[in-house]
């Protein structure tokens, strides 16, 4: 599999070489200017205001817990203001429906008011859902065999005999709202809502004592097994001085967050989580803007209370499901987290800069207080490669297509925008 990926990757990059030297005057394009009559290209407006730029994706995929996956996933770009003194807004969007009677809908939103004065962040989701787990701690399923696994977008293709499948419904709806008190830095609150309900444990055979990971904790930390609630208000501080949300060619963004799920606002238990994130854009080159290192780490930690199973900080559950590319959604999850990714990022497409391509590695530790497994007592790599092709140079919206390779793992990604 991996030798097939690594001959489809050097055949495009033959190609791209190819259709880069055809060109003599180097204008950026996108894929619409490649497949416009004649080859012509036509040059971007300053400002799209009226007419937001949407790139629609479909969505086709198979695996023995879903059967076959239909679905559209897609992004919205546009400005709110001029772009000399507004930034870009976003949205992303997915519906996907399977053989077995599954929904996933996601919403994402990054929107900028005018002249940037005001952020809103948009975090929607409403799942009918199977998905494993393995434990908590990055050594787990601790006396079990995880397996060979491959994954599409983070979701199981096959069984895998470490893993705990579970059944369940899920409801996320979380809105942040923040104000700008200094250029580029924003002080704001947020409200955070997460139902599970109809939970089933797939493994879970009390009469025979056959106890799952989810069950034992449950139990211990007081939520009941089959359904439980997190709601609450979060503060927030963001800095941001990147060029383009979307596609960053420079630029700093960091975002800290205290969030606190009261029962009185309708968590089961309470609890205290706290996000501290950081992103970075470096350019290699001046010429070839799209030649550019950038990095991305994360720490998520439960500081008070007690945070149910499945809302326990968690790889690929960041607000846009994009951490540790080679494993599947969920794989690795504890009290405490954190997360480290470098992304080399460059054309393919020298001149037109249609086609691009990304390496990455990747790192992740989690812990399991129960337990006594600390941070950095365990921690589990990913590395791949990924291609880029320009859907729209107004916006900088690039198709994505990633593949990714851990320990015993593989994940393939599709996306109308870049991981990070």
């Amino acid at each position: 599999m991996r030798t097939a990926c690594l001959a489809i990757v050097g055949i495009l990059v033959l190609v791209a070489s190819s259709v880069s030297g055809q060109s003599t005057d180097c204008v950026d394009s996108d894929i619409k200017d490649v497949f416009r009559k004649g080859g012509t290209t036509i040059e971007p407006k300053l400002v799209v205001i009226k007419h937001p730029s949407i790139i629609l994706i479909p969505v086709v995929a198979s695996s023995p817990a879903t059967g076959v996956q239909l679905g559209v996933a897609g992004q919205g770009a546009w400005f709110n203001g001029h772009p000399d003194s507004t930034r870009i807004s976003q949205a992303s969007a997915n519906v996907t429906l399977t053989a077995k009677s599954q929904v996933l809908i996601t919403m994402k939103s990054t929107i900028m008011g005018k002249h940037d004065d005001w952020m809103w962040l948009g975090d929607w989701r409403y799942y009918i859902y199977n998905q494993s787990t393995y434990g908590l701690g990055t050594n787990a399923p601790v006396n079990a065999d995880a397996g060979d696994g491959i994954n599409v977008g983070g979701v199981d293709t096959e069984s895998n005999p470490g893993e705990q499948p579970m059944e369940f419904k899920w409801l996320r709806l979380h809105e942040t709202v923040l104000k700008e008190i200094k250029p580029q830095l924003y002080a704001g609150l947020g409200y955070h809502l997460d139902l599970y309900s109809n939970i089933i444990d797939k493994n879970l055979d009390i009469s025979n004592n056959a106890l799952t990971d989810h069950y034992r904790y449950s139990l211990e930390k007081g939520f009941d097994p089959v359904q439980y609630n997190l709601s609450g208000m979060s503060v927030n501080m963001i800095y941001d001085s990147r060029d383009n949300q979307i596609n960053p060619y420079r630029g700093f963004y960091a975002h800290g967050q205290y969030k606190y799920n009261s029962p009185v606002l309708g968590s089961s238990i309470a609890s205290g989580v706290a996000w501290l994130e950081a992103r970075a854009y470096k350019p290699l080159s001046t010429s070839k803007p799209r030649h550019l290192l950038a990095g991305w780490a994360f720490a998520n930690f439960v500081t008070s209370g007690s945070a149910p199973y499945l809302a326990l900080p968690g790889t690929n559950y960041d607000m846009r499901n994009r951490s540790a590319r080679a494993y599947v959604q969920g794989r690795f999850r504890g009290e405490d987290l954190l997360y480290a990714e470098v992304e080399y990022r460059f054309p393919i497409s020298t001149c037109s800069g249609v086609l691009g391509g990304v390496l990455f590695v990747n790192g992740t530790t989690t812990s399991n207080r129960d337990s006594n497994v600390k941070l950095f007592d365990y921690t589990k790599a990913g590395y791949g490669f990924g291609l880029r092709i320009a859907a729209d140079k107004l916006s900088r919206t690039n198709i994505a297509i990633d593949v990714g390779f851990g320990e015993r793992s593989m994940g393939i990604y599709f996306g109308a925008a870049e991981v990070f």
